[in-house]
C-alpha cells in the first residue's frame, strides 16, 4: 500500500475502533475492568482468526475498505431515501453508484475486486431490475 492508503486504513480503523469502544462505555452494564477482558478476549480470538487467514492472504478481503463503501452508503444522505434506508444504486457509473463509492474512498483502482467480494460475500443484493443494496451496515466475521 501507499502511504496515503496506509493512513486512510489506519484512520478507517481507529473510527470503527473508536466508536465500538463509545458504544461499551455507554452501556452501563460494562465498566472499564470488564471491558478491558473484553478487549484482551477478542484480540486473543482476531489472532487466532489471523494466524489461520495466513496461508491464503494473497486471497484477502480488504474489509476496512468493504465496511468503509457500506459505512457512507448507509449514512451519507446522498446515499438514503426520505425514511434514511440505503437507495439501490446502479454499480457503475458516476454517483450515486457503488463505484463512486470506491471513489469517494480513493479506492477507485480496487473497485472490480471489491465489488466482487461485496456479492461473493453476500454483502449486498441485487433486485430484480440489476441494482444492489447492502444487506447490512457493517461486517461480522464468525469463526
Amino acid at each position: 500500500m501507499n502511504s496515503r492508503a496506509d493512513s486512510n486504513a489506519h484512520t478507517n480503523i481507529e473510527k470503527m475502533l473508536s466508536a465500538i469502544f463509545t458504544m461499551c462505555l455507554l452501556n452501563r452494564e460494562i465498566d472499564s475492568r470488564q471491558l478491558d477482558e473484553l478487549v484482551r478476549r477478542s484480540r486473543a480470538k482476531a489472532n487466532q482468526r489471523a494466524n489461520r487467514l495466513k496461508p491464503n492472504r494473497s486471497k484477502a478481503v480488504d474489509l476496512v475498505l468493504l465496511g468503509s463503501v457500506l459505512h457512507r452508503w448507509n449514512r451519507n444522505p446522498k446515499y438514503l431515501d426520505e425514511d434514511a434506508r440505503p437507495l439501490p444504486l446502479k454499480p457503475t457509473g458516476p454517483a450515486p453508484s457503488v463505484q463512486a463509492l470506491f471513489r469517494a474512498e480513493h479506492r477507485a483502482n480496487e473497485f472490480a475486486g471489491g465489488i466482487e467480494q461485496l456479492k461473493n460475500s453476500g454483502l449486498v443484493k441485487q433486485t430484480r431490475a440489476g441494482l444492489l443494496l447492502p444487506r447490512h451496515d457493517l461486517i461480522l466475521l464468525h469463526s
